[in-house]
């Protein structure tokens, strides 16, 4: 890939906007645009997967765009301690850095959720479920209800995910942990033909 590219940024750019193409389910993926139920409420989403950038692989390739007039995420993963208060305002948090600006209130975070639903752009919040229980949940999607929770855990199966969230959507054809880690090896390959560096290729902020 460097012998056809002007430099490695080029190339780095390249993968990024090929890689979703390259491995990702078109069967599955095309469910995830379907953002609101029969009733107007934002859906929620959980599948099993052990790769973090896999759901943002599977959302730009569902897009075709990666562009934040398209698609906005926020992920919260498994790392925090277990209090409410804390969860509530990390999502917060990462909240406010997708949709607004780090630091913003509930307030302003609010207000663009809702101006950004007017103009069609899907906000999906990306959140590790191994501490989540159903109260947690509803409290976090009746706070924030203009988003998509896309559940996420290594160990997840549909029951489990039911068990969370009456309501969710399992995605299937379920991940294949043989097909995700290939993906996965491939995608730091590339990346480090690329140029980049190799620890750098597993980060959130790598698109």
């Amino acid at each position: 890939m460097r012998n056809v590219m002007m430099d490695g940024s080029d190339a780095r750019k390249v993968v990024k906007l090929l890689a979703p193409f390259c491995w990702v389910d078109p069967e599955a993926a095309v469910q995830l645009p379907k953002v609101t139920d029969d009733e107007g409420n934002r859906r929620s989403f959980a599948w099993r997967r052990e790769w973090p950038l896999a759901e943002r692989m599977y959302l730009y390739r569902t897009y075709c765009s990666q562009s934040v007039d398209t698609i906005r995420i926020a992920t919260v993963t498994n790392g925090w301690g277990g209090d409410v208060n804390e969860l509530l305002g990390h999502v917060q948090s990462q909240l406010a850095k997708a949709v607004a600006y780090p630091g913003a209130p509930d307030s302003i975070i609010l207000e663009r959720l809702k101006k950004l639903a007017s103009k069609g752009v899907a906000v999906y919040l990306l959140l590790g479920c191994k501490a989540l229980d159903t109260a947690i949940a509803e409290q976090i999607r009746s706070r924030w209800r203009d988003v998509c929770l896309f559940l996420f855990d290594e160990k997840l199966t549909r029951d489990s995910a039911k068990a969370i969230l009456p309501g969710v959507f399992y995605l299937t054809p379920e991940l294949e942990s043989d097909v995700e880690r290939h993906a996965r090896m491939q995608w730091i390959d590339c990346l480090e033909e690329a140029g980049a560096d190799r620890t750098d290729a597993e980060r959130d902020d790598i698109f």
